[in-house]
C-alpha cells in the first residue's frame, strides 16, 4: 500500500468570507472546506447550534481510500508520523472491519475516497469540555440545495468527510483513533439509511450505540469511561435519547453486551450487521435484526405474549440478567412466571455495576421507558405488581422482575417503549426500599471529550432527496 505524505510551511495569509452559496476559493497548494462551529453545551446540535465557516487546508497525505488535509492555522500542527499512523489505522483496521460489518459509503463525489480534515474544531474550548470529532451529513448533498434548505445555516463540501480535532485532542492517544472509528460508522449508517430505509434516519440511541462498539471492533476499546458512567444511569432510558453523556454509557453497555453475547470479532459481527442492515429503525429495527440473526431468540425468554418487539425486549432482559451474573432468574412478566438461565456472562461491565446506596421506604415507584430500578428486599417474597393501588394507570404488563434468590437485591424494569409506568408493593411485604439515583458510582462527566452527532431533521431531509 502506498502512502503519500505532504507537509508544507506556508507564509501567506488566506481569508475567505462567504455570505452566499458561491464556490469556495482554494489557497495555493491546498483546498478550502466548509466546517461548522458548534455550541459545546450540546451533544446533539440542532441547526441553530451550527455556524458554517471556511477552513483553508493543506493536502498532507493520501492512500487507496483516504485523502487527508490539515488546517493551515491549527494551534497544534500534526506530525508526519501521526498522519501516517492515522492512514494506516484506517486502511488496515477501520475501513476493512467496518465495511465487513456495516457496509460501504455512497461515494457521492465518485472518487472512492474518504476525506479527513484535521482541524481545531471551533467548540468554545476554554480548558473544559471539547469536541473530538464529528460527521456532518450535510456533505452528502449539493451545496446550493443545503444552503437553501437550511437558510444558510449549513453548507456542503459534497463528499464523504470526517472532521477530527487537533486541539486540545491528544493525537497520539487511543481515544483519537476511537473517535475516528466512531464517526466513520455514522457516515456508513447515514449512507445506508438513504439507500435502504426510504430516507428514514436511524434513531440516535441505535446509531450511537453502534458507533461506540465500532470503536471496540476496530481495535480501540473498550470504552472504559463509558462503563464507569454506566454505574449511575438508573434514571436514564435506554431508548429515549436525552442529550446526556449518560446516554452514551447506557447504549454502549447494551450494544457491547450484544457484541459479547454473540461472539463478535473484528472479522465478523453478525448480530450488529443484522441490526445495521434492518430496513426498520429504533426498537423495531433492533428487533428485526435480532430475529434475522436468530429467529428463535425470544423463545428462551418465557412468556412474551402481547409484546410488540419480543426479541428486543427479551435481549434487554438477558442484558440485565448477565450484568447481575444471575444463574437462576425467575420473576413476573405479564402476570405469568418465566425462568431462564443466561448462556453468556457479560464480562465488560463487571466492575462498574449500578450500586445500591442507602434506602428510603417507598410505596410507589415510577419507571421511565426501558428504564430500571434497583431495590432491596427485607423478606424472601417476590414483590407483586399491584395495579389496584397505583395512581392513574398502572401498565403492569410492561414490567418484569429479575430476582436473585441468593441475595437481597432485585431489579425491576419497564418494557414499555413510550409509557412511564408505576408499580406498588403489596402491603403484606416487609418494607422495601428503592435505590436513589445518587449512587456511590453515580454518573459524573469526569471526562472532557465529546463525539458529536450532527443530524438532519426528517422534514428537511425529504426535500434534499
Amino acid at each position: 500500500m502506498k502512502i503519500f505524505l505532504y507537509l508544507y510551511s506556508v507564509g501567506f495569509l488566506f481569508f475567505s468570507c462567504q455570505n452566499g452559496p458561491v464556490p469556495l476559493v482554494d489557497p495555493p497548494g491546498g483546498k478550502s472546506f466548509w466546517a461548522v462551529s458548534i455550541n459545546p453545551s450540546t451533544l446533539d446540535p440542532a441547526i441553530t447550534d451550527l455556524t458554517p465557516y471556511v477552513v483553508p487546508a493543506l493536502f498532507v497525505g493520501a492512500s487507496q481510500h483516504l485523502e487527508v488535509y490539515q488546517e493551515i492555522y491549527s494551534k497544534n500542527k500534526v506530525s508526519a508520523a501521526t498522519i501516517e499512523n492515522l492512514i494506516l489505522k484506517f486502511e488496515n483496521s477501520i475501513i476493512p472491519i467496518e465495511h465487513r460489518i456495516f457496509g460501504k459509503p455512497l461515494d457521492v463525489d465518485g472518487n472512492g475516497k474518504l476525506t479527513i480534515l484535521l482541524l481545531d474544531i471551533q467548540d468554545g474550548y476554554s480548558g473544559s469540555e471539547f469536541i473530538s470529532g464529528y460527521f456532518d451529513p450535510w456533505n452528502q448533498f449539493a451545496d446550493s440545495l443545503v444552503y437553501d434548505k437550511t437558510s444558510s445555516k449549513s453548507r456542503s463540501n459534497e463528499k464523504e468527510m470526517l472532521y477530527l480535532d487537533t486541539y486540545p485532542s491528544n493525537l497520539e492517544s487511543n481515544s483519537f483513533l476511537a473517535t475516528a472509528a466512531h464517526e466513520y460508522q455514522h457516515l456508513l449508517h447515514f449512507s445506508h439509511d438513504l439507500l435502504n430505509k426510504t430516507g428514514t434516519l436511524e434513531e440516535k440511541w441505535v446509531n450511537e450505540g453502534l458507533s461506540e462498539v465500532a470503536s471496540d471492533l476496530a481495535g480501540f476499546g473498550p470504552q472504559s469511561l463509558r462503563l464507569v458512567g454506566f454505574s449511575g444511569t438508573s434514571d436514564n432510558s435506554l431508548v429515549d435519547w436525552s442529550d446526556q453523556l449518560a446516554d452514551y454509557s447506557n447504549v454502549y453497555s447494551y450494544f457491547r453486551y450484544l457484541a459479547d453475547a454473540f461472539s463478535c470479532t473484528a472479522s465478523s459481527c453478525d448480530i450488529l450487521s443484522a441490526i445495521f442492515a434492518s430496513d426498520k429503525v429504533g426498537i423495531e429495527g433492533v428487533n428485526v435484526g435480532i430475529d434475522a440473526y436468530d429467529v428463535s431468540f425470544a423463545a428462551a425468554c418465557g412468556n412474551v405474549t402481547g409484546l410488540a418487539n419480543p426479541s428486543f425486549q427479551c435481549s434487554f432482559r438477558y442484558f440485565w440478567a448477565n450484568i447481575l451474573s444471575l444463574s437462576n432468574v425467575n420473576g413476573n412478566f405479564s402476570s405469568s412466571s418465566f425462568f431462564f438461565i443466561p448462556d453468556t456472562m457479560y464480562d465488560i461491565a463487571s466492575n462498574h455495576l449500578p450500586t445500591l446506596p442507602s434506602f428510603s421506604s417507598v410505596s410507589i415507584a415510577q419507571f421511565i421507558p426501558f428504564g430500571y430500578g434497583l431495590f432491596k428486599k427485607n423478606s424472601g417474597d417476590i414483590p407483586t405488581l399491584n395495579a389496584g393501588v397505583c395512581p392513574g394507570v398502572c401498565d403492569v404488563a410492561n414490567f418484569s422482575i429479575l430476582y436473585e434468590t441468593s441475595a437481597t437485591n432485585y431489579l425491576i424494569y419497564n418494557h414499555s417503549e413510550s409509557v412511564t409506568g408505576f408499580i406498588s408493593r403489596t402491603p403484606q411485604l416487609n418494607v422495601v426500599a428503592q435505590a436513589t439515583t445518587t449512587t456511590t458510582g453515580a454518573y459524573k462527566p469526569n471526562y472532557k471529550e465529546k463525539r458529536i452527532h450532527i443530524s438532519i431533521p426528517q422534514t428537511i431531509l425529504s426535500g434534499l432527496k
